[in-house]
């Protein structure tokens, strides 16, 4: 049975355990994760594989959880198709590589250098250079690596399916106020909707994929001005809409969005992080559903932090006529389209809001979430000893695999 033990301390945080022993982070892979990716898988039918990109860890828990639940298949030369990852440590990225034999590609580089990178005026040179006879410098190759990630990266737009389990805070102290990580995923969700499959696929743009945004909602580590620029958001928000002011004053009162930010900045960050995100997908002409938030707390030194995961929906407009584009670039819309913009900002700031690690602290749930962590590190194991890689330390499959019934029906409750 899988351990749940973490360590509690002071401010309610817990000491964050191993991946494959997380009981919160795995209900929210469960219940987070797991529907949309096979509601996605429904959707798609027969008509082509899944594309799915992750920041997963050394683990790959997402990815074989979604292995597992037939979202990701794995053909029978032990292929997995349909995922790329980025890793930037070099040493997990070889474990994962191994673990998940991806034909597409894995990034050994920083998501934020690689989706920023912006080719220079004398790349082309440099490449031109890089043959045989010539010699180039080992940052002129680092610049050219960096490239073919980028190049490369873009060439897989779109995915069906983005998991951007982060690390660190979106508005981190001593950046601008539009952090790099914020502008990466800016990006992304700009290269979603403006890239088309490959031709092998039909060559046409998507009409819908899943974002999970996981990030800390820590004050200590956030840019002041970022907070600012998210309390002008909302601000504006209470200013013309008024079923969001509505909302407001029966939440907080008389309280205003710069004065929460100081009294309780967790369920500021909650309420301006997915209007800000939502709205991004609005101004481009798209419909954006946030379907849950999930919250969990860690500790950082002797201090505790949120994590908050967010699940989007991002989906074209069933009638494309609603909207009329300004030549300016931005999208007026009908009155129709405004009704549902409002509605979705309306769900996702104060739809439904889930503490993962109080749901895991007490049975059935708690029972439920491990039995299915184990399952998943169970068949994780199995993929390992078929791929001939040894056993980790702590594997619950060793040797020759002999499961209890329980555990095999929980392992195989997904085959067809």
């Amino acid at each position: 049975m899988v351990s749940s033990a973490q360590s509690v301390v002071a401010g309610g945080g817990r000491r964050a355990p191993a991946y494959d022993k997380d009981l919160p982070k795995h209900y929210v892979r469960m219940q987070g994760w797991l529907p949309p990716c096979m509601d996605r898988k429904t959707k798609l039918g027969k008509k082509r594989d899944i594309r799915y990109f992750t920041l997963c860890a050394a683990k790959a828990i997402d990815v074989f959880m979604l292995e597992r639940a037939k979202v990701l298949k794995r053909t029978s030369d032990n292929y997995l198709h349909g995922v790329w990852f980025c890793e930037g440590d070099s040493d997990q990225f070889q474990e994962i590589n191994r673990l998940i034999r991806t034909p597409e590609r894995g990034f050994p580089v920083s998501l934020e250098d690689m989706v920023l990178f912006e080719p220079s005026v004398n790349s082309g040179k440099q490449r031109s250079r890089l043959n045989p006879g010539g010699r180039i410098d080992s940052e002129g190759r680092a610049a050219l690596r960096l490239q073919d990630h980028h190049d490369n990266l873009l060439a897989a737009f779109p995915f069906d399916i983005i998991n951007l389990d982060l690390t660190r805070p979106l508005f981190p102290r001593k950046q601008p106020v539009v952090s790099r990580l914020m502008r990466t995923i800016l990006r992304i969700l700009d290269w979603q909707m403006d890239k088309p499959l490959p031709e092998s696929m039909g060559g046409r743009l998507i009409d819908e994929f899943t974002l999970f945004l996981t990030v800390h909602v820590d004050e200590g580590a956030t840019n002041r001005d970022g907070v600012d620029k998210l309390t002008t958001l909302i601000e504006r928000n209470i200013d013309v809409r008024g079923e969001f002011r509505h909302q407001w004053a029966a939440e907080f009162s008389s309280t205003s969005p710069a004065e929460l930010a100081i009294s309780d900045f967790e369920r500021f960050l909650c309420l301006g992080l997915p209007k800000l995100l939502i709205e991004r997908g609005i101004d481009r002409g798209w419909d954006v559903i946030s379907e849950r938030r999930f919250l969990y707390k860690r500790l950082r030194g002797h201090e505790s932090y949120t994590m908050m995961c967010q699940t989007f929906t991002y989906k074209r407009p069933p009638k494309r006529s609603e909207m009329e584009w300004l030549s300016s670039g931005n999208a007026l819309l009908s009155e129709e389209a405004a009704m549902r913009a409002t509605q979705h900002i309306m769900e996702g700031v104060w739809g439904l809001q889930t503490w993962a690690d109080k749901m895991v602290e007490t049975n059935p749930m708690k029972s439920e979430v491990e039995r299915d962590l184990e399952a998943v590190n169970l068949f994780s194991a199995q993929i390992r000893k078929s791929l001939g890689l040894p056993a980790e330390q702590g594997d619950p499959v060793q040797g020759d695999v002999e499961l209890t019934q329980e555990r095999r029906d929980f392992v195989i409750d997904v085959e067809d």
